[in-house]
């Protein structure tokens, strides 16, 4: 008797026990659903909120065209490997030469070898064997102009946007262009206002430069012309370590550059332009 009382206490013990789980299995069920619904609406605003971020950056992204492929072209469209970069971005970064551009584009190097005379550019590891011949891997332009010597390539002109194009771009721009090319766009005359610029540098190891442009509109909406001159020296920041050198000679890697360029634009209707 003893046992079926004992037996019959465990079996009611266990009912509560499985009865106590199944409430709170319950409860934490229907506490999920509830929490799950709370969130629903933070999620959304959460999405509309990255979304409407997400708009906002594209509105201040900062459109770049190219003309890599022979007309304008938005970059993100351009499926060719390019490293651009406008004449505020070339000014935000400091870069005045070529030197420079290559310091903030992968793949691109440019030696000058002491001197600029023998200057070159190498793109994505392709070596000039001759440093002197007028074929080379890299081809540099300027407005669309082939520049056939390696001592005029590195230029200080103020530019509107620099190019690089990286890999084999021979039906584009010829046997020059095996390894890729650089296209220099120059700032274009005002045919509306009237603009005067002048900038000036100043640095460590004496180095010194000036800038300066004017843009006259010499025909409203029709004819206008611009100039340029840029002068820049610096004394160099390698020692000369070959005996008995001394004065200028006593440092490496100085430069004296003077850059002039005149600019004319005429466009007699919309649809006809001379430059």
């Amino acid at each position: 008797m003893n046992k079926l009382i004992q037996r019959s206490a465990i079996q009611k013990k266990g009912r509560w026990s499985q009865l106590r789980s199944f409430i709170r299995r319950s409860l934490l069920q229907h506490a999920t659903v509830a929490g799950l619904a709370l969130s629903m609406p933070l999620l959304v605003t959460s999405a509309q909120a990255q979304e409407e971020g997400a708009s906002e950056n594209d509105q201040v992204l900062e459109l770049i065209v190219v003309t890599a492929r022979r007309m304008e072209e938005n970059l993100q469209d351009v499926p060719i490997a390019i490293t651009a970069f406008s004449g505020e971005g070339l000014e935000r970064r400091g870069i005045t030469d070529l030197e420079g551009v290559a310091s903030y584009t992968a793949g691109l190097n440019y030696d000058d070898f002491v001197t600029a005379f023998n200057g070159l550019v190498t793109l994505r590891g392709l070596v000039q064997a001759n440093i002197q011949n007028r074929v080379t891997n890299v081809a540099v332009f300027t407005d669309g102009l082939h520049i056939p010597r390696n001592y005029a390539i590195d230029l200080g002109v103020d530019f509107e946007r620099v190019e690089v194009v990286k890999g084999p771009q021979s039906a584009l721009y010829g046997q020059n262009a095996f390894a890729g090319a650089i296209n220099y766009v120059t700032v274009k005359p005002s045919l509306t206002d009237h603009e005067i610029r002048l900038t000036y540098t100043a640095g460590m190891d004496d180095l010194q430069g000036i800038k300066g442009s004017i843009s006259i509109p010499i025909i409203q909406d029709k004819l206008a012309a611009r100039a340029f001159i840029g002068q820049s020296e610096f004394d160099g920041n390698r020692t000369n370590s070959f005996p008995g050198v001394t004065g200028d000679d006593a440092m490496l890697g100085g430069y004296d550059r003077s850059t002039y360029s005149l600019g004319i634009i005429f466009e007699p209707t919309e649809d006809l332009s001379f430059d």
